[in-house]
């Protein structure tokens, strides 16, 4: 039997997924517009002091599979990680993503950042075969739809 080091060079991470289907759980409504999604998330993000990252996942009828916050920041930015969005995607199965994050400051204009990380995730899912059916601002008072789709496809359908 060979002999287990344990020096930092042989460190071995393993992972476990666990994925979880069941016949019980409540259908949700379909997203039909960024109001609808702009409501829901406002109902799941209470803390409107720090930006906040999410992600919502769709199965082919626009209703959400699930949804994960990504990231919380500051009140000015919450830094993402393309793969943090898109990995639970593959795992859920799901056929679209919504992307959305809040502004606290309630200015519902993007950011160069903003703009730039859309078209980094519009590409990262035309890759994966997945719809990015929109990318949304939301603040306590109103929300906004905006990346490289949102002028031909009108958001979320």
């Amino acid at each position: 039997m060979p002999k287990l080091s344990t020096q930092p060079d042989d460190v071995h991470v393993i992972r476990e997924v666990h994925l979880h289907y069941s016949q019980d759980h409540q259908e949700q409504a379909p997203l039909k517009d960024s109001g609808d999604v702009a409501n829901f998330l406002r109902e799941m993000v209470k803390d409107t002091t720090r930006e906040h990252a999410v992600a919502i996942y769709l199965d082919p009828k626009n209703r959400p599979l699930g949804w994960r916050v990504i990231s919380i920041g500051t009140d000015v930015m919450a830094p993402v990680k393309p793969l943090l969005v898109l990995q639970p995607a593959v795992l859920l199965g799901a056929n679209a993503i919504i992307f959305a994050h809040n502004h606290p400051s309630g200015d519902l204009e993007p950011s160069a950042e903003d703009k730039k990380l859309a078209e980094t995730l519009c590409a990262a899912c035309a890759l994966l075969g997945l719809r990015l059916l929109d990318n949304i601002i939301w603040t306590r008072g109103g929300s906004t739809s905006y990346g490289p789709y949102a002028r031909e496809s009108g958001g979320v359908r």
